[in-house]
């Protein structure tokens, strides 16, 4: 994976968390390896392509933004007008990310119709909130840095209009029993009910997951797009509860109040190491989680950079001992 530097513009030369905030993707890379927060945020170094998942993501949120938005009364047409608006786009800037771009948009041109109509009734759903931002000031978290997120949706049943319900989608290939459990614990769900809570007038204390699986399916030779798209969509209408699942989970007001304080804790802790770079930036080996050096999406992109010694100060190249050194003690 290629490493780039971002060119600083004049009115941002280094991250600054008093005035930017602070969110969740920074604070989930912060607690996995405090090196890999650092080069990120203040080296300003990055990876030079999006993996792959994080392009489908990006696309199939879009896509689903913009359908809850418009709510257009024939939703297949209106995707498929979409995907082909967006194809047009990639071709014309032609990315490094081109194929998997058109890849992506194949795909959800067969997943997303079956998604609508599995969901028929989100569209009578009152959308009061679709791609929202949300701020936490930071004198409401009684800390210095503000905390922002960004909401895929909160809707207003017809049934329940006093309750407003955050919906969180998660486009993802494969998923276990132990990561559906996993859902209410993680700081997504407390730190997004806990500033939706804070920030929208409707103060919310449910989010309901919305997991939706990438078809594995792959175009053969010889197979037009047209019967890609339908022999997907037929696997996807045959097995609806394989590719959509949706878990709700509810916050009472004592496990909301715990949320805020957790949330104010882990940015007190953040700020205390923001300090710690910006005046003693020699200091960072202390905090480089080896552990993390290989994750969901294959080795950590600046994984190159630390065993070199470019970034930690000396070299961890390991040596391989092969069949040459059977016969010789280790030394």
């Amino acid at each position: 994976m290629r490493l780039r530097i971002k060119a600083p513009s004049p009115a941002q030369v280094r991250y600054d968390p008093y005035r930017m905030g602070v969110n969740q993707s920074t604070l989930t890379a912060w607690l996995t390896c405090r090196e890999k927060a650092r080069l990120r945020l203040y080296e300003g170094i990055e990876k030079a392509q999006k993996a792959k998942p994080l392009i489908q993501g990006d696309i199939g949120h879009k896509l689903l933004a913009q359908c809850y938005r418009e709510n257009p009364k024939d939703v297949a047409s209106c995707l498929s007008e979409m995907i082909g608006q967006a194809e047009d786009n990639v071709l014309k800037t032609g990315s490094t990310t081109m194929q998997e771009e058109i890849e992506t948009l194949q795909m959800m041109e067969a997943l997303l119709p079956v998604y609508f109509e599995q969901y028929k009734l989100d569209m009578c759903m009152h959308w009061r909130y679709v791609e929202h931002s949300l701020v936490i000031p930071a004198c409401k978290l009684g800390v210095s840095i503000p905390y922002i997120c960004q909401i895929d949706g909160g809707f207003i049943a017809p049934d329940k209009p006093d309750r407003l319900l955050i919906l969180e989608t998660k486009f993802k290939a494969n998923w276990t029993q132990g990561y559906i459990d996993s859902l209410g614990l993680g700081l997504q769900t407390v730190s997004y009910i806990a500033a939706a809570h804070a920030s929208l007038p409707e103060k919310p204390s449910q989010m309901v997951y919305n997991l939706i699986r990438k078809p594995q399916l792959r175009i053969k030779k010889g197979e037009t797009r047209k019967q890609f798209v339908t022999r997907v969509q037929d696997d996807i209408q045959t097995r609806r509860d394989f590719y959509f699942q949706r878990y709700k989970v509810s916050l009472s007001p004592s496990d909301i109040s715990k949320a805020t304080q957790r949330l104010r804790a882990l940015i007190s802790e953040f700020e205390a190491w923001h300090r710690k770079c910006t005046l003693f930036p020699g200091e960072q080996d202390l905090c480089l989680n080896g552990e993390a050096c290989s994750g969901k999406y294959g080795p950590c992109p600046y994984l190159e950079r630390c065993t070199s010694g470019t970034s930690v100060g000396y070299s961890r190249v390991l040596h391989p001992l092969n069949s040459a050194y059977a016969d010789q003690p280790l030394q």
